[in-house]
């Protein structure tokens, strides 16, 4: 029987416990990954948005036909948790443009001194 971490490093993800324990998110450490995530959201956000609310669907179909009632409680979890997915991606996006924001007037103090 596979392990919730092998299922999770299979598919490219990481349940490694001194990650967990960091709370880290790589991607607000890395200026580049923030820009890279924000532009993905602003070119493919109703493709990712379909791709969520098609896992919703899935468990909430789950949860009306088939989860025991001691389950609905951890699928409706599940179902906040993808949801977040959507804030992250605003997370982002807002960092990106506080970053630009921030570059854009570094190059203007730059530029009056000269």
């Amino acid at each position: 029987m596979q392990t919730l971490s092998d299922y999770l490093l299979n598919r490219g993800l990481s349940l490694d416990p001194v990650e967990v324990d960091k709370a880290f998110d790589p991607i607000l450490a890395s200026p580049e990954l923030v820009k890279e995530a924000a532009e993905l959201w602003e070119t493919k956000q109703p493709l990712i948005t379909m791709v969520l609310q098609a896992r919703i669907n899935a468990i909430a179909n789950l949860i009306l036909t088939k989860a025991p009632p001691q389950e609905v409680l951890v699928l409706r979890q599940a179902l906040v948790e993808i949801g977040a997915i959507v804030d992250d991606f605003n997370r982002y996006k807002g960092e990106y443009g506080r970053q630009s924001a921030k570059a854009e007037e570094k190059a203007e103090n730059q530029e009056s001194t000269l």
